[in-house]
């Protein structure tokens, strides 16, 4: 018996305190209010005048890198030509100097690759850091509660889209360094 008064009270305790919670949350969502905005982060990322810039250098750092190994290339075919016409002494020494170069082709290829990838990899991350930091500010400056992504949503009230708006300070030099500045 005193079991069953025990697990009752419990019971009944656990119940009041999820009552009251219940009450307590419809009261401040009553009196604060929950506002939630979304953001096309894909869509800001790309519009963001930072980030065309940043992958027009990268471009550039690539073609660079491609142009210098199609000068190994080039040297590789000379050689391959030249192999031809030399002695055998001489053809077995080109045959060594070609291996050599296409090793380090591959090496230059490979390394290239990763360079660029990690390089991209840190002004990606720069810039993401970046679009956050305004998104949050933005979020704090009209008091929202919660600021998703838009990818995630089934559904969605246009007149909750902050991506347009985003988009503009980003691409606001002015703006967007007032805005960065007062955070930190």
């Amino acid at each position: 018996m005193k079991k069953n008064t025990f697990i009752h009270m419990i019971m009944a305790l656990v119940f009041n305190l999820i009552l009251s919670g219940t009450v307590c949350l419809a009261e401040n969502a009553a009196i604060g209010g929950l506002k939630i905005g979304f953001v096309d982060f894909e869509k800001v990322f790309n519009e963001y005048k930072r980030t065309r810039e940043e992958n027009q250098k990268l471009q550039r750092a690539k073609e660079e890198k491609e142009k210098s190994a199609q000068n190994l290339i080039d040297e590789i075919n000379k050689l391959k030509t030249e192999v031809e016409i030399l002695s055998e002494e001489a053809k077995a020494k080109t045959e060594n100097d070609i291996k050599e170069k296409l090793r380090h082709l591959r090496d230059f290829t490979e390394d290239s690759k990763k360079e660029l990838l990690d390089q991209r990899n840190v002004i990606f991350k720069k810039i993401t850091d970046e679009i956050r930091s305004i998104i949050e500010i933005k979020g704090k400056e009209g008091q929202f509660s919660l600021i998703m992504d838009d990818k995630a949503l089934f559904y969605k009230e246009s007149a909750l889209d902050l991506t347009e708006e985003i988009i503009i300070i980003l691409n606001d030099d002015a703006k967007r360094a007032e805005l960065l500045k007062a955070k930190s």
